[in-house]
């Protein structure tokens, strides 16, 4: 429907266009057989444009062709942007494991120099919004502290199921804390990813890997005296078969880049 809208919009300022030419032609040439020729090459020029703009519609991303969330793996990636020091969490190993229709990315951190685990570890799932819809967040736990959990109301999409270069998908959502099945805090987040580009290939640590696309995700929170208070604002690089090898977090600065990437059981 929207394709055939905007196919719609354009005929119309096509034509539009057309007539103009017609009587600017008709007012300074007044032989029928010289404004005939001028106005099948204006058509023809006007042709050209609808075909050149048709060819211009963005590509059509498709998770399942892309293959990014399908497979179980351990990915490890490592800060590439001098937090290279003892006492920096700069190690993030990934590893992503499909049960029961549900993907849980069992996330942990080290150091790289020293090799000690650092900060805390995350169980994160998620779960088919339904068919043909794409991935959704499902629950956050982390096993350090045994029975909390963050859960999410209503459903934060985390990847369609298909999306065009340029769109962006996400909205508000309630984010709620709990210890033991008792709420804790409960905050208000307004979430929006893009898809931003398309790149033939990327290179990092790891090798370079075809088919790749770059997702900017910007989140913020209700602060105090109801001003925003930024969350998050990262990028990520997804490639075909192997899912992300770059993430770089603005904020803190981290550039965490693939490092290793094995097959799971």
């Amino acid at each position: 429907m929207r394709k055939a809208l905007q196919f719609s919009a354009i005929t119309l300022s096509l034509s539009l266009a057309a007539s103009a030419a017609w009587a600017d032609n008709h007012r300074w040439n007044k032989g029928p057989f010289s404004f005939i020729k001028q106005h099948f090459q204006d058509f023809k020029e006007l042709t050209g444009i609808v075909e050149e703009l048709a060819d211009a519609q963005p590509d059509v991303v498709d998770i399942d062709e892309y293959n990014f969330f399908n497979n179980n793996y351990d990915r490890r990636l490592v800060d590439q942007n001098g937090h290279n020091a003892p006492g920096e969490c700069d190690n993030r190993l990934v590893q992503a494991r499909w049960t029961d229709d549900v993907l849980t990315h069992n996330i942990s951190h080290s150091n790289s120099v020293t090799g000690a685990p650092c900060g805390y570890d995350l169980a994160i799932s998620y779960k088919p919004i339904s068919e043909g819809e794409g991935l959704a967040v499902n629950v956050m736990q982390v096993p350090q502290i045994p029975g909390f959990e963050q859960t999410y109301s209503p459903t934060v999409q985390f990847f369609p199921q298909k999306v065009r270069i340029g769109e962006s998908w996400g909205g508000v959502y309630s984010v709620e804390d709990r210890f033991q099945g008792n709420p804790l805090n409960t905050v208000t987040v307004l979430r929006t990813s893009t898809l931003l580009s398309k790149l033939d290939s990327v290179t990092v640590p790891a090798g370079t890997f075809e088919d790749c696309v770059t997702v900017s995700v910007r989140e913020e929170s209700a602060g105090s005296e109801g001003m925003p208070t930024l969350r998050a604002l990262e990028a990520n690089t997804l490639c075909r078969d192997i899912g992300v090898v770059r993430r770089v977090l603005v904020v803190s600065g981290y550039d965490y880049q693939l490092e290793s990437y094995l097959p799971g059981e």
